[in-house]
């Protein structure tokens, strides 16, 4: 009989060593009302009592997705609390006036935090809102009176008004990378006493009207952001981040194919970030730049990799850019002479005839390519004496010549269709008129189809030539004078010759022979 109530006396212990955890969570449990919403729990109150309260996954086997308005609000036990990884709503005024309020842990699946939702938590000193959270509602925070250090998560990108409402004691606040807007109102009451405004990279928007008119505090900022020239006001202490240095980046790998060629540099997806020091230990997010210079063209002549330089300011950095190709280009050769390499030496540049040129690209695999309409060649030269000449073709920075030969012009002036030994002497009979007795001028020493203009002029005496190289004097006595003929040739070089013409009547015959004429 003792040893039956013995054996029931340890099952009994037994029972509620193991069954005394499972009551515990039940009474736990019970302290939370909630609603049934998509298959997920909505906690409406929490009617316990404890400091330090830890919010359950799951209740009556639903995953607790989110805290209803005013779950908690006016709860003066409530010191901490601990959301589950399952929560991703805190509705309006859930946690408005729980005055002992001191630490709130997240999960990481927030994605809304209420209007109101800590108002009035005057005991909350420091808060960091997690990346996680995308949306704010306004006068989230307000009168939280004791509330020095704020850190905004990267998910939010706008602060909606009456954000900070009256936190009086605010010292630090410090914007996500993402933050864009600050609205009306958002810092209202704060930082009269001084304290530190860190601002965003993506800071875009920022109203006068978003702090308070007693603002003394220092807005700490990027000068390369184009909100420092446009939207902060002058009478705000604005204290810029120090620049240490630039960074790139490139959304997907860059590359070109090779050519000895200059070639557009490829940018497409490239951001260029400026780099700065911490901040009072804070770490200051890079600001992506726009105006930082990138050379336009570049050389990318052998397979491999290229770094791309990047300025801005005194700063510098590179990008890579991979270069394709299964060969290398090697030399640059003349494939095909030009038809006409023959030039006569003369006054003034000449037009380098190109026609029948080819240039080819040599590869190291042995193939060629022709590359004449893109290779560089001098359009003019001057060939002042007669022999031969190298003509430089370019390629990039490669390049390869051609010569043409120059040969020396024996020009003379034709008169009446003959070349004159020496002087030209026209005679007329003593009755007949100089007018009506004209000598025509003509070229010999260079073929008719080289030559593209002559000009002819008198320089001395009354005689007079025209367009088509007619001489005529229209005087009464003998005249002599020197005829220059300026021939221009196919190429566009200048040569001269000239020729002493006499005209005079045949009874002053025997007087010419004493005169000296050359």
């Amino acid at each position: 009989m003792n040893r039956t109530k013995q054996l029931l006396s340890v099952l009994l212990a037994l029972c509620i060593l193991l069954c005394g955890p499972l009551w515990q969570a039940s009474a736990e449990t019970d302290d939370f009302d909630y609603r049934v919403r998509e298959n997920t729990a909505i906690i409406t109150n929490y009617s316990g009592g404890k400091q330090d309260v830890v919010i359950p996954g799951t209740l009556g086997g639903y995953p607790v997705a989110g805290l209803d308005a005013d779950a908690f609000s006016g709860n003066p036990y409530l010191v901490s609390v601990k959301l589950p990884e399952s929560m991703t709503e805190i509705a309006n005024e859930a946690f408005s006036h729980c005055s002992k309020l001191e630490r709130v842990e997240f999960g990481g699946a927030l994605r809304r935090i209420g209007v109101s939702a800590f108002m009035g938590c005057t005991a909350l000193q420091s808060f960091t809102i997690p990346d996680s959270v995308t949306d704010l509602g306004a006068g989230c925070f307000q009168d939280c009176t004791a509330l020095e250090t704020v850190t905004v998560g990267s998910g939010v990108t706008t602060l909606p008004g009456d954000l900070f409402g009256m936190c009086t004691a605010l010292k630090t606040v410090r914007l996500g990378q993402n933050t864009q807007r600050v609205s009306f109102g958002t810092f209202s009451g704060c930082f009269c006493e001084g304290g530190d405004l860190y601002v965003s990279a993506a800071l875009v928007s920022f109203p006068e009207t978003a702090l308070d008119p007693g603002f003394a505090g220092v807005i700490h900022c990027y000068t390369e952001s184009p909100l420092y020239e446009t939207l902060f006001f002058s009478a705000w202490r604005l204290s810029p981040y120090t620049m240490t240095g630039i960074t790139t980046q490139t959304d997907a790998p860059l590359s070109v194919a090779a050519s000895p060629l200059p070639q557009a540099v490829p940018t497409a997806g490239l951001h260029v970030l400026a780099l700065y020091a911490p901040e009072d230990g804070f770490t200051v997010p890079p600001l992506e730049l726009t105006a930082y210079t990138v050379p336009e063209t570049m050389e990318f002549r052998t397979p491999g990799t290229v770094d791309v330089p990047v300025r801005f300011e005194h700063f510098s950095a590179s990008y890579p850019v991979t270069v394709t190709g299964a060969a290398a280009p090697a030399s640059l050769r003349i494939a095909a002479q030009p038809a006409d390499t023959v030039y006569y030496a003369g006054d003034g540049a000449q037009t380098i005839d190109t026609t029948g040129l080819r240039v080819e690209l040599v590869y190291t695999d042995g193939t060629a390519e022709d590359v004449t309409s893109q290779c560089t060649l001098p359009g003019t030269h001057v060939f002042s004496a007669a022999g031969t000449e190298t003509i430089v073709v370019r390629y990039g920075k490669m390049q390869t010549s051609f010569t043409v030969a120059v040969q020396e012009l024996a020009l003379h002036i034709t008169a009446n269709g003959s070349v004159p030994s020496g002087v030209f002497k026209k005679k007329i009979g003593l009755f007949s008129s100089y007018r009506r007795n004209p000598v025509q001028l003509g070229i010999d020493g260079l073929p008719e189809d080289a030559i593209r203009a002559v000009e002819y002029r008198v320089i001395e005496s009354g005689m007079q030539v025209d367009a088509n190289g007619t001489l005529t004097h229209r005087g009464l006595f003998a005249a002599t004078g020197v005829v220059q003929a300026t021939v221009t040739d196919a190429h566009g070089g200048t040569h001269t010759a000239t020729l002493r013409v006499i005209f005079y009547r045949f009874a002053l015959q025997i007087l010419l022979r004493f005169a000296k004429y050359r």
